[in-house]
């Protein structure tokens, strides 16, 4: 790691015949090159993802420096986020570098890349190409909950990617339906995932909601259904 916590003080155990060098080093070091640390808002719809690339940092960083055990994040709670004073290009693995690597690594079956379209999720993405959602969000080294931003290339791994690519309207369109949705007297985002058999998660994305807040009777939601699932 090239962060510790910032919630310290720390302790280091050192040999003690090298506590004096390590102490006069350690004072050698000038602020320049020393990390940083930002306090970040989170805002609606924003991922783990999202926020390292911004800030130049890993998402593990960001995990550790604020005890996080998953890439789970709420809108409006505060992040720590180590902050590298040197330019990215002076670390020798980028997280640019990282991703092309993590992107690039031969796996079985054929590779496609893929543009994020509007409206698209890992959901949608990964019924076109016959994958899992971890399987997608594992290739391009994001988080199955991780927000996809319109444009972004993911790659797809599969024996069964070029008749789904060359024709994604036919591998889709006679099972996915858009439908509109209107919210009813005791109705919550958890009821609604249940009856279409879709994530909660989707719900917010697709209609851009806070996940915390409660539903309204006449509010319009929506909802992209497996028609298959549903008849299953």
């Amino acid at each position: 790691h090239w962060s510790t916590d910032p919630s310290g003080p720390h302790n280091l155990v050192i040999p003690i015949n090298i506590a004096d060098n390590f102490s006069n080093a350690l004072k050698t070091i000038p602020m320049s090159e020393r990390v940083r640390w930002r306090r970040h808002k989170i805002k609606s719809g924003e991922a783990i993802s999202q926020i390292a690339e911004k800030y130049n940092t890993t998402i593990s960083a960001i995990k550790a420096s604020n005890n996080l055990k998953n890439n789970t994040i709420k809108t409006d709670r505060y992040l720590v986020i180590p902050v590298a004073t040197k330019p990215l290009s002076a670390y020798s693995k980028s997280a640019n570098q990282r991703l092309k690597k993590i992107q690039n690594r031969v796996r079985s079956g054929n590779k496609i890349e893929h543009i994020v379209k509007n409206g698209e999720s890992f959901w949608t993405i990964s019924r076109q190409y016959k994958v899992t959602i971890r399987q997608l969000a594992s290739w391009n080294g994001m988080a199955p909950k991780d927000t996809l931003m319109v444009g972004k290339k993911l790659v797809v791994w599969g024996n069964d990617l070029v008749n789904s690519r060359a024709s994604p309207k036919k591998a889709l369109g006679n099972t996915i339906r858009k439908l509109q949705y209107t919210v009813r007297n005791g109705d919550s985002l958890y009821l609604i995932a249940q009856r279409f058999k879709i994530d909660i998660d989707q719900i917010v994305r697709w209609n851009k909601i806070n996940k915390n807040k409660f539903l309204q009777p006449g509010q319009k939601l929506t909802v992209y259904v497996d028609v298959a699932s549903q008849s299953s």
